[in-house]
């Protein structure tokens, strides 16, 4: 496929095709479709940035095509193409995961610009999801000699065709080491109702009568399965004939459980435990050093760092939610704390500040004065910035209301 940027024109009249053709393709990549059902096979084959897609089609309509390309391929951005009399129908495709829609007759310039738009916008998505999975496996290579354990043992474990059991608390970087591992495919198992395998027919064309899932069980790829105490009994009876390696991640002993003994056999060859983040705090600053490289990125922040206080807060905390949790946090500070540049005690959540080994570290009437603060300027906000009747609300004199502000 070309390197430009690729979008699917979705309409079962030709002269729209050709006319979506002639407005874009000078600077993108386009493949068309006359049906739903075309649709759904090129987005399972085809690595797609965007899709113009027809509301009113015979047969499988634009909303049921929708769906099915959301199930195909989840990152798609859609765009509906409708005429005036179904704009209600296009509302309920942005309900269902469309991004916008644009209605007949279309200007040239509104589509040239909502293409531009929409592929900057997953751009950034895409790199922010980059971030992400950087600042997860940069924090594992920190100073801790249990980390350096599990570095050590996972780009080992890289060149062999062993299966391998990652074991660690919810929250630690499970996937991660998985990326270490081989930079295949994921799987995360949480919701056991989600379909697991897809069955392909030729080259990649998907079996419109089952919904696709995430595994080819006749592949020969690396697949990681999180959450492995939740696949249900037929599902790890497909995965002993897969061909590839399989890594299974668990926060539970599975011998514990009523796992399938033959696949755990074959994906427990190497065992590698995460430790939690409680127990590699020497390497805190730096994770959080990541964490907020990754969220600045991903919301046009420049955040520089964390005052003293705040470092010494975070560094007493024990992280339960483990990187996952502090990656959460720190990408919530990022976005609360405006323009300023310092991450300050006062800023972070009150769960942490109330936690009992640092609740010392910051005295309580500054912990008051916060939640004050933050009732004063909600109830602010609600009477429009009428100070004299928040006062009234609050019940307190304005000239109080002027110094707690």
């Amino acid at each position: 496929m070309s390197e430009k940027p690729a979008i699917l024109v979705v309409d079962d009249e030709l002269s729209i095709r050709e006319s979506f053709k002639l407005i874009l393709s000078d600077k993108y990549y386009i493949l068309t479709a006359a049906s739903g059902e075309a649709a759904v096979k090129h987005a399972a084959d085809n690595p797609l940035d965007l899709a113009f897609l027809d509301i009113r089609m015979p047969g499988m309509d634009g909303l049921e095509t929708l769906k099915r390309i959301k199930e195909v391929n989840p990152e798609l951005m859609v765009v509906m193409v409708t005429a005036v009399n179904d704009v209600q129908k296009a509302s309920e495709a942005i309900r269902l995961g469309a991004q916008d829609y644009i209605v007949k007759p279309f200007d040239v310039n509104q589509v040239l610009k909502l293409a531009s738009d929409l592929i900057m916008k997953k751009s950034i998505l895409n790199e922010g999801r980059r971030a992400g999975q950087r600042f997860e496996l940069t924090a594992l290579i920190g100073t801790a000699d249990k980390i350096e354990q599990v570095r050590k043992k996972a780009e080992e474990a890289a060149f062999n065709k062993n299966g391998v059991l990652i074991i660690g608390p919810e929250g630690c970087e499970r996937e991660a080491v998985a990326r270490l591992l081989s930079p295949d495919s994921t799987v995360d198992v949480r919701d056991p109702s989600s379909s697991l395998f897809k069955k392909t027919e030729g080259s990649s064309v998907v079996d419109l009568k089952r919904v696709p899932g995430a595994i080819d069980p006749t592949g020969e790829g690396s697949v990681f399965i999180d959450h492995a105490e939740l696949l249900p009994p037929w599902a790890q009876e497909e995965l002993i004939g897969y061909r590839g390696r399989i890594f299974l991640g668990t926060s539970c002993n599975l011998k514990e459980t009523d796992f399938n003994g033959q696949l755990y056999d074959k994906c427990s060859e190497v065992i590698i435990e995460v430790p939690p983040l409680s127990e590699r705090i020497s390497d805190l600053s730096q994770i959080l050093e990541y964490a907020l490289n990754a969220a600045n990125l991903k919301n046009y922040r420049d955040v520089k760092g964390f005052s003293p206080e705040a470092l010494n807060i975070l560094s007493s905390y024990p992280w339960p939610g483990n990187t996952e949790q502090l990656n959460a946090v720190v990408a919530n500070l990022v976005l609360l704390i405006g323009d300023r540049q310092t991450i300050e005690a006062e800023d972070l959540p009150f769960g942490i500040l109330m936690n009992e080994s640092s609740f010392n570290a910051l005295p309580l009437e500054d912990i008051y004065s916060k939640l004050e603060r933050s009732h004063i300027a909600e109830v602010l906000k609600e009477t429009g910035q009428d100070r004299e009747k928040a006062a009234r609300i609050l019940g307190i004199s304005e000239k109080i209301l002027e110094s707690r502000i």
